[in-house]
């Protein structure tokens, strides 16, 4: 018989991020896209993707939560929405069930880098000083996939992503709902 192949697959995915920590103080809930292109081992439970994501978060009105409204002015400041564009490389364990090939639950984890746009940061950030960075990312998650990858399979992910900003870390845990092929 021939020798079994790596399953290579594509994934799309969409949800909402919702900031943690610190980030929380700042901004709010925003949408989340994820594309994925991923190879499992074809016998072993390993795997390795490649992820891109987009993420909003939206701003919030800052005075009262540790900001000093001298430095916006009367009336405080509405924080700018935040945008962060990631790229990163992934290991991937699988635990599958069923009969269907490629469904199971899986964790994943690994690093890349982060762009985020727009931000107000405390800390040893000057607030509204800087609005583009470009920073190293780590993340890692778990989800599960159900139905076959010749045909597509759908999938429910979680990640904990964090941005090394100066000052203070930017914190996000995007939930997102896909389909892979």
């Amino acid at each position: 018989p021939p020798a079994p192949r790596a399953m290579g697959y594509f994934g799309v995915s969409a949800g909402a991020a919702f900031p943690l920590q610190n980030t929380s103080d700042v901004y709010g809930v925003g949408p989340h896209i994820t594309a994925t292109l991923g190879v499992n081992a074809p016998t072993g439970i390993l795997g390795l993707r490649v992820d891109g994501t987009f993420s909003t978060l939206y701003g919030k009105n800052i005075v009262g939560n540790g900001f000093s409204s001298a430095v916006f002015g009367r009336g405080g400041l509405n924080a700018p929405a935040l945008s962060v564009i990631t790229g990163g490389l992934n290991g991937v364990i699988r635990a599958p069930f069923g009969i269907l090939a490629s469904s199971g639950f899986y964790i994943f984890g690994g690093g890349g880098v982060a762009h985020v746009r727009s931000f107000v940061q405390r800390g040893n950030n000057v607030l509204g000083g800087e609005q583009n960075l470009t920073r190293g990312m780590l993340n890692g998650g778990a989800g599960i996939d159900i139905g076959r990858r010749d045909k597509g399979a759908l999938f429910l992910e979680g990640r904990f992503m964090q941005i090394y900003t100066p000052g203070e870390k930017i914190n996000i845990v995007p939930v997102t709902l896909g389909v892979k092929f």
